[in-house]
């Protein structure tokens, strides 16, 4: 950093706190031509500094030398639908309103970059596996049996640090799910629950499971894990968004079946039931 040197400017750059009430103002009276918002990132914002989990990271909310909003308007909305402040750094005094078309044209990194940061697995299902458990642990106990997957969204930057926090739950799901032949979030999620209940078992489950796909063991045709393959296998749609509480759910009772050294002819669940709970 040594090597850097700075050049006088008319930019002006420091750290403030953004109140509701100073974003809208922001937004009533410089933001100007902006482009579109996008809802679903307000949503994701807004949610985010409700629970406090904004931090001051880099990112910053941008002015020109005439007082023109360049960037930050979905942080300044998302400041006054949460009714919540934030602190950010400002800068001001950018000399050229065309600057405005060269904001945001870089690639931001994704959320399995921000894995690979933080020294997690650079893959795609650690990261939905991390963005399940973060909505479950979010729902309430009393509220679980009414659990869906894949209903929630969270910043990219939310789901990394997610990860981090809970790598030591996650981490051992995402290593037995990645090692079968269809690399699911719905099934890295029911192994997640089942290894944090019964790690001994949960291992021998999908150890096995893992086995029939490799093919080598013969298992018998009505074991939980062969039921539970032939259905995986011969059942595309099964993988489809719509359908991943509905294959976490079968899993988890494929392994409460294996648990209690039962034989099966079929996995049948229904939402009626509730999200199944694990056995151990």
């Amino acid at each position: 950093m040594d090597r850097i040197e700075f050049i006088e400017c008319n930019i002006v750059a420091g750290v403030a706190e953004i109140t509701p009430e100073l974003a809208e103002t922001i937004l009533n009276n410089n933001n100007d031509g902006n482009r579109p918002l996008k809802k679903d990132h307000i949503k994701m914002l807004t949610d985010s500094i409700k629970r406090g989990e904004w931090m001051l990271n880099g990112e910053s909310i941008a002015f020109s030398e005439t007082g023109r909003l360049l960037d930050g308007q979905h942080r300044l909305t998302a400041c006054v639908n949460s009714g919540k402040s934030f602190k950010t750094i400002v800068i001001q005094g950018i000399e050229d309103d065309s600057a405005f078309g060269t904001i945001d044209i870089g690639k931001p990194r994704s959320v399995t970059d921000l894995m690979s940061l933080k020294g997690l697995p650079k893959a795609p299902l650690f990261a939905a596996i991390a963005k399940q458990h973060k909505a479950w642990i979010e729902t309430e106990e009393e509220n679980r049996h009414k659990f869906t997957l894949a209903t929630r969204k969270y910043t990219e930057r939310n789901i990394a640090l997610h990860g981090e926090k809970y790598v030591s739950v996650i981490l051992p799901a995402f290593e037995a799910a990645q090692k079968l032949g269809r690399k699911s979030a719905a099934i890295g999620f029911a192994a997640l629950l089942i290894l944090d209940t019964a790690m001994d078992d949960g291992e021998e489950f999908f150890g096995e499971l893992e086995s029939i796909w490799k093919n080598e063991c013969s298992p018998e045709p009505q074991s939980p894990t062969f039921v539970l393959h032939k259905l995986i296998c011969e059942e595309e749609h099964i993988f489809r968004p719509a359908k991943m509480t509905f294959l976490a759910a079968l899993t988890i009772k494929a392994f409460n079946a294996h648990l209690k050294k039962e034989q099966i002819k079929k996995l049948l669940w229904q939402p009626t039931e509730g999200f199944p709970s694990v056995e151990g």
